[in-house]
């Protein structure tokens, strides 16, 4: 039995309407130069006379892709009370073309309340050259973040690959969430340096990666994106009874590994400390163009981060020299970009090595259950 979902658009009076029958199904919401346009399958019965209204429509300025932010940190001021009332949520998705990957990562975002997504680089095609097309990522992100009108620096943007995500958490569980992940952060940089060193150093968390546990790209291991980073916040035997004697192994088995390395796919923060962090990667992949990946010179940023940050500390821990490489940082360039990594996957749940440790759960929910789907059991959805 199908069931059907009716949605409604506004803009200067006109009202659309669409049953969309839960099958293939692909709504699409492309937001470029103030247009919305719609993309729909075959399966949609549409009113014959609104059909053509509905393939190009002129956004009104009243009706912005953006969600109001509800939720502070239980120790926010009055003046973050007041920042937070003003500002919105804006949900950001990289993606060239359509695919069934990216009609579920819509659907799931219409059916959880999220904001009408901006889809950047739409319609480009795809580059054989990594460096052009990681790029045009970064530089698209970057020129919607300018775009955002002055004072409205708050306002949280939500960033995510458009062909592996889905979304489970409604948005205002995700921003709930975010805020307590930021403020767990914080607690964690109060016990490790001086209130003092932190504030003269503007140490503080406010942008949100998912967690790898791996660091990718891989080459050597010796960069700081790959040891300076803190460890995870897992207990150590998370994964698996973990000792001295399966150390090692640990160290290069990311299936045993705790997630504590940068996932550039996912990120969420505040529209300047957003800005500031894309300018920043920018310059360094057209500065220093080694390797056609945006995750690679973003988690560089964060390994920056972090070393300048134990230098920070009473008694630095520092390896050895020549075991490693030490990051060389001319005067007066920036270092700290508020980079903070969702270890416990509180928000961005990664896939990658967790095959053994989650599953699909099958909800019934005439009885309130789930029942989890055992190992080679076909979840419907992937299929």
């Amino acid at each position: 039995m199908n069931h059907c979902l009716r949605m409604y658009y506004h803009p200067r009076g006109l009202r659309v309407a669409a049953v969309l029958s839960f099958g293939f199904v692909c709504i699409l919401f492309l937001v470029a130069d103030r247009r919305l346009v719609i993309i729909l399958s075959s399966s949609i019965r549409l009113d014959a006379e609104l059909a053509d209204d509905l393939l190009l429509i002129q956004l009104s300025p009243s009706l912005p892709n953006i969600t109001k932010v509800q939720g502070l940190r239980d120790n926010a001021t009055a003046s973050d009370d007041k920042r937070a009332s003003k500002s919105h949520l804006h949900l950001l998705i990289p993606a060239t073309t359509s695919n069934r990957d990216l009609c579920r990562l819509l659907f799931s975002a219409a059916i959880l309340n999220y904001p009408v997504p901006t889809l950047l680089n739409w319609g480009a095609p795809e580059d054989s050259d990594p460096f052009v097309q990681h790029l045009a990522k970064v530089n698209k992100i970057l020129t919607y973040l300018k775009g955002i009108p002055p004072g409205n620096e708050d306002d949280l943007v939500l960033i995510v690959d458009g062909y592996d995500v889905w979304f489970q958490l409604r948005s205002d569980v995700l921003i709930r969430r975010y805020f307590a992940v930021m403020q767990a952060a914080d607690s964690r940089v109060a016990l490790e340096l001086d209130p003092n060193v932190a504030r003269e150093n503007d140490v503080r968390n406010t942008i949100l990666f998912a967690a790898d546990k791996l660091c990718w790209p891989f080459r050597d291991g010796r960069r700081p994106a790959c040891w300076a980073v803190p460890q995870s916040t897992l207990p150590a035997n998370s994964f698996e009874p973990f000792d001295a004697s399966t150390a090692s192994l640990a160290a290069g088995n990311a299936t045993q590994s705790r997630a504590r390395w940068l996932n550039s796919g996912l990120l969420m923060g505040p529209v300047g400390d957003i800005r500031a962090l894309f300018e920043a990667t920018l310059k360094s992949i057209q500065s220093n163009c080694v390797i056609g990946s945006d995750q690679f010179y973003i988690a560089n940023l964060f390994g920056e981060q972090e070393y300048l940050r134990r230098l920070l500390k009473p008694d630095p821990d520092l390896p050895s020299a020549g075991s490693v490489e030490i990051p060389s940082i001319d005067p007066g360039k920036r270092t700290e970009f508020h980079i903070a990594l969702d270890y416990e996957s509180t928000i961005f749940q990664d896939i990658g090595a967790y095959g053994k440790f989650i599953s699909w759960l099958r909800f019934n929910g005439s009885e309130g259950a789930a029942n989890l789907l055992q190992p080679g059991q076909q979840n419907p959805g992937l299929s």
